[in-house]
C-alpha cells in the first residue's frame, strides 16, 4: 500500500531522531510505521518489506554501520595451525574428551552498532552501555550430552572489575 500521510510522519520522525542521534534500524522503523498507521486509522495499509524498502530509497536512506575497532588476526598462520598442529594434537585424545569452550559477553541495555540514516550523513559513534553477562558456551566434539556445568571442579567468584 501507499499512504503520503504515513510516509510524511515517519518521515518526519526520522528526521528528528536522527538529530538526536538515535540508533534506528529497520524493525524499529517499521514499528513505528505500524504505530502511525493505528494512530491514522488505516486498515486498508500494510508495513510491508516492499513498501519499507521503497521508502528507504525514495528518502535516500541506508543502514550503516558504526565504526569500532579493527581487529588483526593472521588468517595464514590460523590456518596453517589448524591444518597441521592442531590435528597432531586432536589425534592423541579420544572424541569424548574433547571440548570446546569460549566466553561470550551479552550486553544486555546496548543499542544497536548501526543505524538508518540519510545516504549522506555521517554515523557518528556512540558510548556503549557496559551492562553485560559474560556466559561460557561449551560443546563435546561427539556432539552426545555434555555435563553440568555445576559440577565442573571450577569455583565461581563474582568479581566486579573481571568480565570472567
Amino acid at each position: 500500500g501507499k499512504d503520503p500521510k504515513v510516509d510524511h510522519a515517519l518521515l518526519m520522525w526520522f528526521q528528528r531522531a536522527s538529530v538526536k542521534s538515535l540508533l534506528l534500524n529497520g524493525p524499529i522503523l517499521k514499528a513505528k510505521a505500524e504505530s502511525l498507521v493505528h494512530n491514522f486509522g488505516k486498515s486498508d495499509f500494510s508495513v510491508t518489506d516492499g513498501w519499507f524498502s521503497r521508502w528507504k530509497v525514495c528518502h535516500n536512506i541506508v543502514y550503516k554501520c558504526g565504526h569500532g575497532e579493527l581487529k588483526s588476526t593472521d588468517l595464514k598462520g590460523a590456518d596453517y595451525w589448524s591444518k597441521t598442529k592442531l590435528q597432531e594434537l586432536l589425534s592423541s585424545y579420544n572424541a569424548n574428551d574433547i571440548y570446546n569452550a569460549d566466553e561470550t559477553g551479552l550486553y544486555y541495555r546496548t543499542t544497536p552498532v548501526g543505524s538508518m540514516v540519510f545516504r549522506k550523513m555521517a554515523l557518528s559513534g556512540s558510548k556503549k552501555a557496559m551492562d553485560r553477562i559474560t556466559l561460557l558456551v561449551c560443546a563435546i566434539m561427539t556432539g552426545s550430552d555434555g555435563v553440568d556445568p555445576t559440577t565442573l571442579p571450577v569455583t565461581y567468584k563474582a568479581n566486579k572489575t573481571a568480565w570472567m
